[in-house]
């Protein structure tokens, strides 16, 4: 694969970004995706990374590439109203020498809800020096989160957990594919998952294929599930539209939102991890407040919001109120703590 191709296909924009479901254990709802990149040449058809992902590298295009790629995943996303999104991305360590793509990822962690995770490949060693030391200091306090991929197989070593700030731990295909009928696939499996959870850091399983093995990692107690099982890398108007009904959507803004009860009666919910509910009964912590529904578990009142609040989402209630105005009155005199 020539260079030449390479800074030719750069310009034309030729590579292209496809996202590959990340399902959360618990629900099987979409958590995330990760970011996998694909070359449609107009040459050669489509290629997939192992074909020019190192001459890519060597050409010192790839942080650059990457960077356009996360940028356009974002603009979708937005216009999409999806927020609160984890995606995963693949880097090689000479991205976190490269200070143009660190400054990238921390300016982004600062002004966006998609939330990224930097998956270190083990394929290649990591050096970690002072300069690399900072760096993942810097982008941890900054909210990017860091996996180790390829986890088990490649260049790992037990180290990296000592000295990385690792959130994720991605158990590699090798062991998910025979893990049901072969036991050593299975006891390597079991005993990640028992180290990952004694230091706190998350499962992800990669290469799930099958139901049965689905439900079994599910059992050992592994975190976020991956594979063809679960959908295989789209393009992202095809991923939006496969997973749009399974993922939670979180509206930006405003944080207060109204809908009608089974009763009938108009009942406004608010985002709060801290505040008591309207019926001042209940504290944030004894209402277990679900993020899928902002209210109050206990006693389905919505929690306290000044009567400003109230007029800035009064134009979102009335659409949401088939009752019409009256009702939207008598609903924020009712329950607008003053």
């Amino acid at each position: 694969m020539f260079i030449a191709e390479i800074l030719q296909a750069y310009e034309k924009d030729e590579f292209k970004p496809y996202i590959q479901a990340i399902v959360s254990a618990k629900d099987r709802k979409v958590y995330g995706g990760e970011l996998l990149m694909r070359w449609l040449s107009s040459n050669r058809g489509m290629v997939y990374p192992v074909d020019f992902i190192n001459t890519l590298e060597y050409s010192g295009l790839l942080p650059s590439v990457t960077e356009k790629m996360i940028r356009h995943i974002v603009h979708h996303f937005s216009e999409k109203k999806i927020y609160n999104f984890h995606l995963a991305v693949n880097i090689t360590p000479k991205f976190l020498t490269c200070q143009k793509f660190v400054e990238f990822c921390l300016n982004f962690a600062r002004v966006n809800d998609v939330k990224i995770i930097l998956e270190l490949t083990e394929k290649q060693q990591f050096h970690i020096d002072k300069p690399t030391e900072r760096s993942f200091i810097k982008l941890t306090d900054a909210g990017v989160e860091f996996a180790l991929d390829d986890f088990g197989v490649g260049c790992s070593v037990l180290s990296y957990l000592k000295h990385i700030p690792v959130r994720y731990i991605k158990i590699d295909k090798l062991f998910t594919m025979d893990f049901v009928s072969n036991k050593t696939s299975f006891y390597i499996i079991e005993n990640i998952i028992d180290l990952a959870k004694k230091m706190n850091i998350k499962t992800v399983a990669e290469g799930v294929q099958t139901q049965e093995q689905a439900n079994t990692l599910i059992l050992l107690g592994v975190d976020y599930l991956q594979g063809y099982y679960f959908g295989r890398p789209r393009k992202l108007l095809i991923f939006y539209k496969k997973n749009k009904m399974n993922y939670f959507v979180r509206r930006k803004s405003p944080s207060f939102r109204a809908r009608t009860s089974n009763s009938g009666v108009v009942v406004r919910y608010q985002r709060t991890t801290s505040q008591r509910c309207a019926c001042g009964g209940h504290t944030a912590k004894e209402n277990r407040l679900s993020q899928s529904k902002f209210r109050c578990q206990a006693c389905g009142y919505a929690t306290n919001a000044d009567i400003n609040d109230a007029r800035n989402i009064l134009g979102e209630t009335r659409r949401a109120c088939q009752w019409g105005d009256s009702a939207v009155v008598k609903f924020l005199r009712c329950h607008i703590v003053q």
